[in-house]
């Protein structure tokens, strides 16, 4: 099978490395941090959406001095700070000697190298869909074209979900990550571990 993994908040515990990274911004530009809850809520929205939705008071320019920053704290303190969930990193090694596996992310291609390598597992995923202009479930249908076999989606948020919906696939929402379980009900399956990942997908056989 191909197995399509979001990244944030599904493999990546984004917030190890985004909530410092944050803090760190808004200390050097003089800002009072928003609250962590609210840091973590919106993991997994593009960019260029997430930023403004965090310092709505703020004006453009002050909101790309605080991406400078972070992305700069992020480069710099990935592989001291970011962590992976819980058995992702034996779980990716199982799957990927049985399975073809791939990344689709709605961060960037850099955020989402520096994370695959920082964490030691670019080398399971053939494919990789990160951001590029389109949505995700555009990538996914153009994922397919490439690699034909039955597809999953696995990921910790709705837009994961109503991707797969749209390219006609299985979905599997984690609840480990940033979305909850009303969020993720529309999903085929769902999760609460990377074991209860793993046998859910061996069951799909």
């Amino acid at each position: 099978m191909l197995l399509i993994f979001d990244l944030d908040g599904t493999l990546f515990k984004t917030h190890s490395i985004v909530e410092p990274a944050i803090i760190h911004a808004c200390s050097q530009l003089n800002l009072t941090p928003p609250n962590v809850k609210m840091i973590h809520s919106l993991i997994g929205v593009k960019a260029n959406e997430y930023y403004p939705s965090l310092f709505p008071n703020e004006n453009k320019k002050t909101i790309e001095s605080i991406v400078k920053f972070v992305r700069k704290f992020i480069k710099k303190k990935l592989p001291e700070f970011g962590t992976l969930y819980e058995g992702i990193f034996d779980g990716i090694k199982l799957l990927s000697k049985e399975h073809v596996l791939a990344i689709c992310t709605n961060g960037n291609e850099d955020h989402q190298n520096n994370i695959l390598n920082a964490m030691g597992i670019n080398h399971f995923f053939k494919y990789k869909y990160p951001l590029d202009g389109s949505d995700k479930s555009t990538r996914i249908k153009k994922l397919q074209k490439v690699c034909t076999l039955p597809s999953i989606m696995i990921g910790d948020k709705s837009h994961d979900i109503n991707a797969a919906k749209e390219a006609n696939i299985q979905s599997i929402g984690v609840l480990w990550g940033y979305g909850d379980k009303k969020e993720l009900e529309q999903a085929n399956f769902l999760v609460h571990s990377t074991s209860e990942l793993l046998n859910v997908i061996n069951s799909i056989k």
